[in-house]
């Protein structure tokens, strides 16, 4: 029976689940441990052919036969091993990607304040809080649009959504505003005859002429069809009566149960309903300082956040009474007063249709709109050219933003093509020289002629061409090679030196010195989060004696022969993409398969080094 050659596909958004991850890794890791144990020698096969005596009866035959089953064993071995090698390899690919997707999960989490969960949560269900685009600056967006573009891509549609939001509910407030001026005009009775989009989501008020029951006629100081004057002189209505964002945490929604009118600090506050003052004091429930009336009918009126009460229990008051002056006391954001009524039966009464019908302008109009955002306070002209303007501004934010998150990948392509094939050919040919130096070296009897001795014995040469290659970035390859210069002293110290060892010491030195250059130019950004920094590698490893220099030299050569292979791939695979993706975002390329499979190819070979070396 053959063995598969591929792992399932890994489910989807199973980086959002930590308890998932651990399942299926350890699910794939057993069916691998299984397929492994199969591939193993059957000793019980081998012990039968043995043991028995066949036809002949002889050892010869039994030791024929046992040879034939090693044999066959050797070739299912033989033929299964790359399948299993073939999943050992994408299982590592899977858990790097796994990986990836929570670090960028955490970091935007971390960035916005929020639990990764809740992040995901909002996510999915498209409640996101739009301001949060401000935290996610361009340089985590990139790090994310690497780790994992599915939720990059996710918040770039979430933010996205919010300006095109804006666009219609400004359209709608235009449509609103028009039909609110005839409202405020005209009265109640023309409703009917509005289509019924321009009154959508408006408080609309009750013909003036049947007040509320909590309100008794003697309350009205003016004519029934006019009605009462607001309780503030020129004020202007901020919030209206209904459902609202909480103005201190306006991420929920709370009931207000009056009128927010927006003055002036100390401004008079008149009582508008005649009644006995049964309640002058801040009782500590969110309303400040509040004067409550009582009517005659049993409902009840009050006016709160004040800065100070003019009145005390029991007092009378009528009409026009000054019962305290406008403050911000209590739960409150800013001068105001909230103004409501409760009727006998302890339910709020919205209060809007008792006030002068003059008053209820266009200035006024949030009075009939539903309190349900941040222009809530203002008229709806005020709010069409406020929205106007924002929407603008965040456009022109978005513009900003687009430039900074895709100069990042612009950058990278640059990079990609500033190492083209024949660069990274002349690379590879290069370190395969300096790994046939290596191989001369390593077979050579007469230890005073190792090249690698030198390096061994001078650590201050390899130090010296890595600071040389800082320095150098700005000079071309031939040029940085012709300027490195072994210092003259060190040939003086090795006198048993022939021609051919001096011939591959410089030769090595070049080819070091000119791929410490290299990848100080060409790596930056292009291998994934930490570049492959084999030269800091190569300057941290032990080297006490002269076989340690060679591993290690020779672990540099193979690893940069990997990088100078990737870039190859990358070189194509953007000069590909190009040709039917002119004009695209640049960061898509990163998203590309061409581009993240190269570079888990890679990323898989580098770990086999790895091991292979026993450095893993």
């Amino acid at each position: 029976m053959a063995l598969p050659t591929a792992l399932p596909a890994m489910p989807g958004g199973i980086s959002l689940d930590p308890s998932g991850q651990q399942e299926y890794t350890d699910a794939i890791q057993k069916v691998l441990a299984s397929l492994e144990q199969r591939n193993q020698p059957n000793y019980f096969e081998l012990a039968g052919s043995l043991l028995d005596p066949g036809k002949t009866g002889g050892i010869g035959e039994a030791i024929g036969r046992t040879s034939t089953a090693l044999g066959a064993q050797q070739q299912r071995r033989t033929e299964q091993e790359p399948g299993i090698a073939m999943m050992r390899a994408q299982l590592a690919g899977q858990k790097y990607q796994m990986s990836n997707q929570s670090k960028a999960l955490n970091l935007v989490a971390q960035t916005f304040g929020m639990a990764p969960t809740q992040l995901t949560e909002d996510i999915k269900a498209g409640t996101l809080d739009p301001s949060l685009i401000n935290k996610l600056t361009p340089g985590v967006y990139t790090s994310v649009r690497m780790a994992y573009p599915e939720l990059a891509s996710a918040l770039k549609d979430a933010f996205g959504m919010d300006i095109q939001r804006a666009d219609l509910l400004n359209k709608q407030d235009a449509e609103q505003n028009k039909a609110a001026e005839i409202i405020a005009t005209s009265g109640s009775d023309v409703i009917p005859l509005l289509s019924p989009s321009s009154i959508k989501g408006m408080k609309l008020p009750q013909p003036v002429s049947t007040p509320p029951a909590a309100v008794p006629p003697a309350a009205a100081p003016t004519t029934e069809s006019s009605g009462i004057d607001f309780p503030v002189k020129d004020a202007k209505i901020s919030s209206g009566f209904g459902m609202r964002p909480d103005p201190i945490n306006k991420t929920t929604q709370k009931f207000h149960a009056g009128i927010d009118f927006v003055g002036t600090i100390d401004s008079p506050v008149e009582a508008r309903i005649p009644g006995k003052v049964i309640q002058a004091s801040d009782k500590g429930d969110g309303y400040g300082t509040r004067v409550v009336v009582q009517h005659t009918d049993g409902s009840k009126s009050y006016y709160a956040h004040l800065n100070s009460a003019t009145v005390k229990e029991g007092d009378p008051v009528t009409n026009g009474t000054v019962i305290g002056l406008l403050g911000s006391t209590g739960k409150s954001t800013g001068p105001h007063l909230e103004f409501g009524i409760i009727g006998k039966d302890g339910k709020p009464i919205d209060p809007t249709p008792m006030f002068n019908r003059s008053q209820l302008t266009t200035d006024n109009a949030p009075t009939l709109l539903a309190s349900n955002d941040k222009y809530s306070n203002l008229s709806i002209k005020g709010r069409n050219e406020q929205r106007s303007k924002d929407i603008e501004k965040e456009r022109e934010i978005e513009k900003t933003r687009v430039i900074e998150t895709e100069k990042p990948f612009i950058e990278m392509q640059s990079a990609i093509y500033a190492a083209p094939p024949k660069f990274n050919d002349d690379s590879i040919s290069d370190l395969t020289d300096l790994r046939s130096i290596l191989k001369r070296d390593a077979t050579k009897k007469d230890p005073d002629r190792r090249v690698f001795g030198i390096f061994k014995n001078e650590p201050s040469l390899l130090n010296g061409l890595a600071a040389a290659a800082k320095e150098g970035v700005g000079l071309t390859t031939n040029i940085f090679t012709a300027q490195l210069k072994i210092p003259t002293d060190v040939y003086s110290r090795y006198k048993n030196f022939a021609k051919e060892d001096w011939n591959d010491f410089e030769r090595a030195y070049q080819i070091l010195g000119t791929q410490f250059l290299m990848n100080a130019k060409a790596n930056k950004g292009l291998l994934g989060a930490n570049p492959s920094n084999n030269d800091a590698i190569l300057l941290r490893a032990p080297m006490p004696t002269v076989e340690n220099t060679i591993k290690n030299v020779d672990y540099f050569a193979r690893n940069q022969i990997l990088d100078a292979r990737l870039r190859n791939e990358h070189y194509t695979a953007l000069r590909n993409w190009e040709k039917t993706n002119k004009g695209k975002d640049p960061g898509s390329f990163f998203d590309n398969s061409s581009y993240t499979d190269a570079l888990g190819r890679h990323r898989t070979q580098r770990d086999e080094l790895a091991t292979t070396f026993g450095y893993r």
